[in-house]
């Protein structure tokens, strides 16, 4: 009986998310004008489902630059700029340290 209701609990929340994600990608479609029309209708009324959407498309406009350059690349060219100066690998092993 209790492995049906945590079976149950699983496929609930599996769906739950799977709904969760799809209304974030479809919102990302629209544009920031029409979103919130599209999420009203699409959410119809459930707050906690709402609340979740703009949660994630908060963080998601707010992360896009995160990590604009990658850190390897970084420190590629900090590395080659280090050599061209003729620096040692003591100051390299630094740069990486600071990472």
């Amino acid at each position: 009986m209790v492995d049906t209701r945590i079976e149950s609990t699983k496929r609930l929340m599996t769906e739950r998310l799977r709904q969760i994600e799809s209304l974030d990608h479809a919102a990302l479609e629209h544009d920031e004008s029409g979103r919130a029309m599209f999420l009203d209708s699409a959410c119809a009324g459930d707050e906690g489902l709402r609340r979740k959407i703009d949660f994630l498309l908060f963080y998601s406009k707010h992360s896009e630059d995160f990590i604009e350059t990658p850190a390897l690349e970084i420190m590629a060219k900090e590395l080659a700029a280090e050599r061209s100066r003729g620096s040692d690998e003591h100051s390299a092993a630094e740069s990486i340290r600071n990472l």
